[in-house]
Protein backbone atom coordinates (compact mmCIF):
# COMPACT_ATOMS: atom_id res chain seq x y z
CA UNK A 1 0.00 0.00 0.00
CA UNK A 2 1.46 3.73 -1.22
CA UNK A 3 1.80 6.33 1.01
CA UNK A 4 -1.16 8.52 -0.48
CA UNK A 5 -3.23 4.82 -0.04
CA UNK A 6 -2.37 4.85 3.61
CA UNK A 7 -3.18 8.47 4.10
CA UNK A 8 -6.24 8.58 2.10
CA UNK A 9 -7.49 5.17 4.19
CA UNK A 10 -6.57 7.01 7.74
CA UNK A 11 -8.48 9.95 6.95
CA UNK A 12 -12.31 8.54 7.44
CA UNK A 13 -11.02 5.82 9.90
CA UNK A 14 -9.67 8.93 12.40
CA UNK A 15 -12.80 10.75 11.34
CA UNK A 16 -15.26 7.42 11.84
CA UNK A 17 -13.14 7.30 15.33
CA UNK A 18 -13.51 11.09 16.48
CA UNK A 19 -17.34 10.99 15.51
CA UNK A 20 -18.08 8.06 17.91
CA UNK A 21 -15.82 9.59 21.08
CA UNK A 22 -18.60 12.48 20.39
CA UNK A 23 -20.78 9.93 20.24
CA UNK A 24 -19.50 9.07 23.91
CA UNK A 25 -19.21 11.85 25.24
CA UNK A 26 -22.60 13.01 24.23
CA UNK A 27 -24.49 10.09 25.61
CA UNK A 28 -22.62 10.28 28.93
CA UNK A 29 -23.71 14.02 29.53
CA UNK A 30 -27.47 12.98 28.11
CA UNK A 31 -27.59 9.93 30.41
CA UNK A 32 -28.75 11.44 33.54
CA UNK A 33 -31.20 13.57 31.63
CA UNK A 34 -32.60 10.06 30.27
CA UNK A 35 -32.95 8.32 33.74
CA UNK A 36 -34.70 10.79 35.22
CA UNK A 37 -36.94 10.86 32.62
CA UNK A 38 -37.36 7.09 32.68
CA UNK A 39 -38.16 7.09 36.48
CA UNK A 40 -40.77 9.87 36.10
CA UNK A 41 -42.65 8.91 32.88
CA UNK A 42 -43.38 4.90 31.71
CA UNK A 43 -44.11 5.90 28.33
CA UNK A 44 -40.44 8.09 27.50
CA UNK A 45 -39.31 4.93 25.43
CA UNK A 46 -43.10 4.68 23.32
CA UNK A 47 -43.24 6.06 19.81
CA UNK A 48 -40.14 4.78 18.37
CA UNK A 49 -37.84 6.30 20.96
CA UNK A 50 -38.84 9.59 19.33
CA UNK A 51 -38.63 11.51 23.02
CA UNK A 52 -35.26 10.13 23.59
CA UNK A 53 -34.05 10.91 20.04
CA UNK A 54 -34.93 14.30 20.89
CA UNK A 55 -33.00 14.36 24.07
CA UNK A 56 -30.27 13.09 22.38
CA UNK A 57 -30.12 16.07 19.98
CA UNK A 58 -31.37 19.73 21.78
CA UNK A 59 -28.51 17.84 24.90
CA UNK A 60 -25.56 17.11 22.56
CA UNK A 61 -22.15 17.31 24.17
CA UNK A 62 -20.86 20.79 23.41
CA UNK A 63 -23.69 21.37 20.81
CA UNK A 64 -23.18 25.35 20.24
CA UNK A 65 -19.17 24.90 19.97
CA UNK A 66 -19.71 22.56 17.56
CA UNK A 67 -22.38 24.59 15.79
CA UNK A 68 -20.27 27.07 15.63
CA UNK A 69 -17.40 25.41 14.21
CA UNK A 70 -19.88 24.29 11.32
CA UNK A 71 -21.00 27.90 10.22
CA UNK A 72 -16.93 28.99 10.75
CA UNK A 73 -16.20 26.14 8.00
CA UNK A 74 -19.01 27.07 6.30
CA UNK A 75 -18.16 30.54 6.05
CA UNK A 76 -14.61 29.66 4.87
CA UNK A 77 -15.64 27.37 1.94
CA UNK A 78 -17.98 29.93 0.83
CA UNK A 79 -21.41 27.94 1.51
CA UNK A 80 -24.51 29.84 0.82
CA UNK A 81 -27.02 26.92 1.30
CA UNK A 82 -27.51 25.28 4.61
CA UNK A 83 -29.50 23.32 7.06
CA UNK A 84 -30.58 20.72 4.98
CA UNK A 85 -31.20 23.30 1.82
CA UNK A 86 -33.31 25.23 4.13
CA UNK A 87 -31.81 28.62 4.81
CA UNK A 88 -29.66 30.69 2.40
CA UNK A 89 -27.44 33.27 2.75
CA UNK A 90 -28.39 35.87 0.53
CA UNK A 91 -26.24 38.70 -1.97
CA UNK A 92 -26.65 41.39 0.80
CA UNK A 93 -25.58 39.01 3.64
CA UNK A 94 -28.69 38.73 4.95
CA UNK A 95 -29.85 34.79 5.67
CA UNK A 96 -33.22 34.41 4.43
CA UNK A 97 -35.10 30.41 4.50
CA UNK A 98 -35.68 28.89 1.22
CA UNK A 99 -39.95 29.75 0.39
CA UNK A 100 -41.56 26.23 0.60
CA UNK A 101 -44.04 25.61 -2.40
CA UNK A 102 -47.27 27.31 -1.39
CA UNK A 103 -50.88 26.97 -2.97
CA UNK A 104 -52.10 31.11 -2.12
CA UNK A 105 -55.16 30.63 -4.02
CA UNK A 106 -57.01 29.47 -0.45
CA UNK A 107 -56.06 32.73 1.37
CA UNK A 108 -56.35 34.75 -0.83
CA UNK A 109 -60.12 33.60 -1.59
CA UNK A 110 -60.05 33.81 2.43
CA UNK A 111 -59.85 37.48 2.13
CA UNK A 112 -62.50 37.99 -0.03
CA UNK A 113 -64.63 36.45 2.44
CA UNK A 114 -63.15 38.28 4.94
CA UNK A 115 -63.73 41.56 3.18
CA UNK A 116 -67.50 40.50 3.10
CA UNK A 117 -67.97 39.72 6.36
CA UNK A 118 -66.37 43.26 7.62
CA UNK A 119 -68.60 45.31 4.75
CA UNK A 120 -71.23 43.67 7.00
CA UNK A 121 -70.01 44.49 10.28
CA UNK A 122 -68.93 48.26 8.43
CA UNK A 123 -65.38 47.55 9.42
CA UNK A 124 -62.57 49.06 6.86
CA UNK A 125 -59.87 46.47 5.74
CA UNK A 126 -56.18 47.12 5.24
CA UNK A 127 -53.61 44.18 3.75
CA UNK A 128 -50.39 44.68 4.01
CA UNK A 129 -47.63 42.59 2.43
CA UNK A 130 -44.48 42.52 4.34
CA UNK A 131 -41.13 43.47 2.47
CA UNK A 132 -39.06 40.85 0.76
CA UNK A 133 -35.99 40.58 2.11
CA UNK A 134 -34.08 40.93 -0.88
CA UNK A 135 -34.86 43.72 -3.13
CA UNK A 136 -36.18 42.77 -6.70
CA UNK A 137 -32.65 42.83 -8.91
CA UNK A 138 -31.15 40.04 -6.22
CA UNK A 139 -29.64 37.62 -8.20
CA UNK A 140 -31.37 34.89 -6.07
CA UNK A 141 -33.11 32.40 -8.16
CA UNK A 142 -37.23 32.65 -8.05
CA UNK A 143 -36.89 28.75 -7.33
CA UNK A 144 -35.46 29.60 -3.99
CA UNK A 145 -37.00 33.24 -3.07
CA UNK A 146 -41.00 33.03 -4.30
CA UNK A 147 -42.26 35.40 -2.21
CA UNK A 148 -42.82 38.75 -5.11
CA UNK A 149 -44.62 35.72 -7.37
CA UNK A 150 -46.93 34.52 -4.40
CA UNK A 151 -47.70 38.40 -3.32
CA UNK A 152 -48.24 38.70 -6.87
CA UNK A 153 -50.90 35.89 -7.53
CA UNK A 154 -52.89 37.23 -4.18
CA UNK A 155 -52.77 40.73 -5.68
CA UNK A 156 -54.22 39.41 -8.69
CA UNK A 157 -57.29 38.56 -6.33
CA UNK A 158 -57.47 41.06 -3.71
CA UNK A 159 -57.25 44.00 -6.04
CA UNK A 160 -60.08 42.84 -8.28
CA UNK A 161 -62.13 42.72 -4.94
CA UNK A 162 -60.98 46.17 -3.73
CA UNK A 163 -58.80 45.47 -1.16
CA UNK A 164 -56.35 48.07 0.36
CA UNK A 165 -53.26 47.04 0.29
CA UNK A 166 -49.95 48.41 1.79
CA UNK A 167 -46.84 46.62 -0.26
CA UNK A 168 -42.99 46.82 0.05
CA UNK A 169 -42.81 49.70 -2.66
CA UNK A 170 -44.61 52.14 -0.16
CA UNK A 171 -43.56 50.60 3.23
CA UNK A 172 -40.22 51.24 2.23
CA UNK A 173 -40.13 54.70 0.52
CA UNK A 174 -39.20 57.80 1.47
CA UNK A 175 -35.56 59.07 2.62
CA UNK A 176 -35.80 58.18 6.60
CA UNK A 177 -36.72 54.69 5.06
CA UNK A 178 -34.92 51.83 6.85
CA UNK A 179 -32.62 50.09 4.40
CA UNK A 180 -33.36 46.37 4.24
CA UNK A 181 -30.60 45.24 6.31
CA UNK A 182 -31.81 47.77 8.73
CA UNK A 183 -35.73 46.65 8.87
CA UNK A 184 -34.78 42.80 9.15
CA UNK A 185 -32.48 40.69 11.39
CA UNK A 186 -29.87 39.18 9.34
CA UNK A 187 -29.72 36.01 11.74
CA UNK A 188 -34.19 35.74 12.21
CA UNK A 189 -37.30 36.03 10.01
CA UNK A 190 -38.46 39.03 11.96
CA UNK A 191 -38.09 42.67 11.76
CA UNK A 192 -35.46 44.79 13.70
CA UNK A 193 -36.58 47.40 16.26
CA UNK A 194 -36.11 50.14 13.63
CA UNK A 195 -38.80 47.95 11.58
CA UNK A 196 -41.00 47.46 14.28
CA UNK A 197 -41.13 51.26 14.87
CA UNK A 198 -41.17 52.49 11.65
CA UNK A 199 -43.98 49.61 10.68
CA UNK A 200 -45.64 51.38 13.69
CA UNK A 201 -45.58 54.65 11.95
CA UNK A 202 -46.42 52.97 8.48
CA UNK A 203 -49.80 51.65 9.69
CA UNK A 204 -50.95 54.33 11.73
CA UNK A 205 -50.79 56.68 8.68
CA UNK A 206 -52.23 54.42 6.20
CA UNK A 207 -55.17 54.22 9.07
CA UNK A 208 -55.36 57.96 9.24
CA UNK A 209 -55.48 58.72 5.46
CA UNK A 210 -57.42 56.24 3.68
CA UNK A 211 -59.79 55.37 6.73
CA UNK A 212 -59.30 58.15 9.03
CA UNK A 213 -58.60 56.13 12.20
CA UNK A 214 -56.44 58.37 13.88
CA UNK A 215 -53.50 57.07 16.24
CA UNK A 216 -51.79 58.95 18.22
CA UNK A 217 -48.76 60.11 19.82
CA UNK A 218 -46.61 56.55 17.96
CA UNK A 219 -43.35 55.85 18.84
CA UNK A 220 -40.47 57.15 17.67
CA UNK A 221 -36.74 56.07 17.67
CA UNK A 222 -34.83 57.15 20.62
CA UNK A 223 -37.66 57.85 21.55
CA UNK A 224 -37.76 59.75 25.61
CA UNK A 225 -40.63 58.32 26.57
CA UNK A 226 -38.74 54.35 27.27
CA UNK A 227 -35.78 52.74 28.05
CA UNK A 228 -34.00 51.77 26.10
CA UNK A 229 -32.45 47.88 26.94
CA UNK A 230 -29.40 46.35 24.60
CA UNK A 231 -28.97 42.64 23.55
CA UNK A 232 -26.92 40.71 21.72
CA UNK A 233 -29.34 38.09 19.40
CA UNK A 234 -28.75 35.33 17.35
CA UNK A 235 -31.88 34.23 15.30
CA UNK A 236 -33.73 31.47 14.09
CA UNK A 237 -31.88 31.17 11.02
CA UNK A 238 -28.71 30.47 11.94
CA UNK A 239 -29.47 27.71 14.31
CA UNK A 240 -27.59 25.25 12.38
CA UNK A 241 -24.54 27.92 11.40
CA UNK A 242 -23.54 29.69 15.07
CA UNK A 243 -22.76 32.82 15.59
CA UNK A 244 -19.67 33.41 13.73
CA UNK A 245 -21.35 32.71 10.01
CA UNK A 246 -23.04 35.97 9.23
CA UNK A 247 -22.35 37.37 12.62
CA UNK A 248 -25.31 38.66 15.59
CA UNK A 249 -27.84 40.61 15.73
CA UNK A 250 -28.51 43.20 17.97
CA UNK A 251 -32.11 42.99 19.78
CA UNK A 252 -33.46 46.23 21.39
CA UNK A 253 -36.63 46.83 24.00
CA UNK A 254 -38.74 49.93 23.78
CA UNK A 255 -40.50 50.12 27.61
CA UNK A 256 -42.27 52.45 28.63
CA UNK A 257 -41.40 55.17 31.76
CA UNK A 258 -45.02 54.99 32.45
CA UNK A 259 -47.22 52.39 31.67
CA UNK A 260 -50.93 51.65 31.29
CA UNK A 261 -52.97 48.82 32.61
CA UNK A 262 -54.13 46.22 30.57
CA UNK A 263 -56.07 43.47 30.29
CA UNK A 264 -55.73 40.25 28.36
CA UNK A 265 -58.16 37.86 27.47
CA UNK A 266 -58.85 35.00 25.00
CA UNK A 267 -61.33 35.57 22.38
CA UNK A 268 -63.30 32.27 23.76
CA UNK A 269 -62.85 33.13 27.65
CA UNK A 270 -60.36 30.24 28.54
CA UNK A 271 -57.56 32.56 29.75
CA UNK A 272 -57.00 36.68 30.99
CA UNK A 273 -54.52 38.56 32.57
CA UNK A 274 -54.13 42.00 33.95
CA UNK A 275 -51.49 44.63 34.66
CA UNK A 276 -48.92 46.89 33.23
CA UNK A 277 -46.77 46.83 30.27
CA UNK A 278 -44.34 44.81 31.38
CA UNK A 279 -46.42 42.75 33.55
CA UNK A 280 -48.57 41.82 30.38
CA UNK A 281 -47.05 42.61 26.94
CA UNK A 282 -43.91 41.42 27.57
CA UNK A 283 -42.52 37.60 29.10
CA UNK A 284 -40.04 38.81 31.56
CA UNK A 285 -37.61 37.63 29.60
CA UNK A 286 -35.01 40.43 31.08
CA UNK A 287 -35.98 39.07 34.33
CA UNK A 288 -35.14 35.08 33.48
CA UNK A 289 -32.86 35.29 30.58
CA UNK A 290 -29.44 33.31 31.28
CA UNK A 291 -27.71 33.58 28.19
CA UNK A 292 -28.97 37.07 26.27
CA UNK A 293 -27.51 35.72 22.69
CA UNK A 294 -29.73 32.52 22.60
CA UNK A 295 -32.25 34.07 24.46
CA UNK A 296 -35.57 34.05 21.62
CA UNK A 297 -36.16 37.98 22.18
CA UNK A 298 -38.90 38.28 19.49
CA UNK A 299 -41.62 36.26 21.92
CA UNK A 300 -41.09 38.34 24.81
CA UNK A 301 -44.34 40.17 23.70
CA UNK A 302 -47.33 39.16 23.13
CA UNK A 303 -48.78 35.15 23.51
CA UNK A 304 -47.05 32.94 20.75
CA UNK A 305 -48.93 30.28 20.70
CA UNK A 306 -52.58 31.18 21.07
CA UNK A 307 -55.40 31.32 18.52
CA UNK A 308 -56.50 34.47 19.23
CA UNK A 309 -57.06 37.06 21.97
CA UNK A 310 -58.04 40.90 23.20
CA UNK A 311 -55.26 43.48 24.15
CA UNK A 312 -57.47 46.29 26.22
CA UNK A 313 -55.37 48.95 27.59
CA UNK A 314 -57.46 50.50 30.29
CA UNK A 315 -56.12 53.78 30.08
CA UNK A 316 -56.71 54.47 26.39
CA UNK A 317 -59.37 55.94 24.43
CA UNK A 318 -58.04 55.21 21.22
CA UNK A 319 -59.35 52.74 18.10
CA UNK A 320 -59.79 49.53 18.30
CA UNK A 321 -58.35 47.38 15.42
CA UNK A 322 -58.77 43.83 15.00
CA UNK A 323 -54.98 42.84 13.15
CA UNK A 324 -54.54 39.48 11.78
CA UNK A 325 -51.20 38.45 11.46
CA UNK A 326 -48.22 35.71 12.75
CA UNK A 327 -45.70 37.13 15.36
CA UNK A 328 -43.44 39.21 12.86
CA UNK A 329 -44.35 42.35 13.98
CA UNK A 330 -45.43 41.53 17.56
CA UNK A 331 -43.64 44.64 18.63
CA UNK A 332 -45.53 46.90 16.37
CA UNK A 333 -48.70 45.64 17.83
CA UNK A 334 -47.55 46.15 21.46
CA UNK A 335 -46.33 49.43 20.77
CA UNK A 336 -49.45 50.39 18.58
CA UNK A 337 -51.54 48.94 21.90
CA UNK A 338 -49.88 52.00 24.10
CA UNK A 339 -52.43 54.25 22.11
CA UNK A 340 -55.27 52.06 21.14
CA UNK A 341 -58.00 51.19 23.28
CA UNK A 342 -58.05 47.92 22.27
CA UNK A 343 -56.18 45.28 19.52
CA UNK A 344 -57.27 42.35 18.98
CA UNK A 345 -54.63 39.86 17.50
CA UNK A 346 -55.39 36.82 15.47
CA UNK A 347 -52.86 34.15 14.53
CA UNK A 348 -54.46 31.60 12.30
CA UNK A 349 -51.11 29.27 12.46
CA UNK A 350 -52.83 28.25 16.39
CA UNK A 351 -56.34 28.26 14.91
CA UNK A 352 -57.52 24.73 14.81
CA UNK A 353 -58.87 23.53 11.68
CA UNK A 354 -62.35 22.08 12.75
CA UNK A 355 -64.56 25.00 12.13
CA UNK A 356 -63.32 27.30 15.20
CA UNK A 357 -63.73 30.66 13.79
CA UNK A 358 -62.19 33.69 16.09
CA UNK A 359 -63.14 35.82 13.26
CA UNK A 360 -66.29 35.60 13.80
CA UNK A 361 -66.55 35.93 17.26
CA UNK A 362 -64.06 38.88 17.86
CA UNK A 363 -66.59 40.10 15.74
CA UNK A 364 -69.20 39.79 17.93
CA UNK A 365 -67.48 40.79 21.13
CA UNK A 366 -66.24 43.67 20.11
CA UNK A 367 -66.83 46.69 17.37
CA UNK A 368 -63.59 47.92 15.71
CA UNK A 369 -62.25 51.02 13.84
CA UNK A 370 -60.27 49.06 11.38
CA UNK A 371 -58.97 45.85 10.32
CA UNK A 372 -55.57 44.47 9.50
CA UNK A 373 -54.20 41.40 7.42
CA UNK A 374 -50.27 41.79 8.37
CA UNK A 375 -49.09 38.82 5.97
CA UNK A 376 -45.69 38.89 7.29
CA UNK A 377 -44.67 34.47 5.99
CA UNK A 378 -46.25 31.96 4.11
CA UNK A 379 -46.37 30.06 7.62
CA UNK A 380 -49.65 31.98 8.39
CA UNK A 381 -51.36 31.69 4.81
CA UNK A 382 -51.54 28.08 5.40
CA UNK A 383 -53.87 27.72 8.12
CA UNK A 384 -57.49 29.07 7.39
CA UNK A 385 -58.56 32.25 9.69
CA UNK A 386 -61.54 30.72 9.94
CA UNK A 387 -60.16 27.49 11.58
CA UNK A 388 -61.44 25.87 7.92
CA UNK A 389 -57.82 23.82 6.77
CA UNK A 390 -54.97 23.51 7.07
CA UNK A 391 -52.59 22.99 3.69
CA UNK A 392 -49.84 21.30 6.33
CA UNK A 393 -51.91 18.59 6.82
CA UNK A 394 -51.33 17.80 3.14
CA UNK A 395 -47.56 18.04 3.46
Amino acid sequence: MGKKSRIAYLIPVCFLFILVGIGGLNAKAVLPLVEEKLALDEGYLKEGGSQLEEDYRTSFWKQREWVNLYGMIQNAMGKRLSGNMRFIRTDSGLMDYVTKESDVYPFAEEMLELKQVLDEKGVPLLYVQMPVREPEESSEPDILIRTRTYYSQIREITDAAGILCMDEEEILEGEEAPSRDEFYFKTDVHTTTQGEIWMANKIAEKLESEYRVAILDVIQEEDERFEIHSHPFAGNLVQSLGVYYVGIDEFEEYIPKEQPTYHLEDVFGGWYADGKYEEVIMNGYDQSSEDETYTYWITNYLRYGAGGYHVENLDSDGPSLLVICDSLCYRTLSYLSLECKNITVIDPRFIPADGTDYVKKALEDKMYDAAIYLHGTFYTTDHSMFGQWSLQEDN
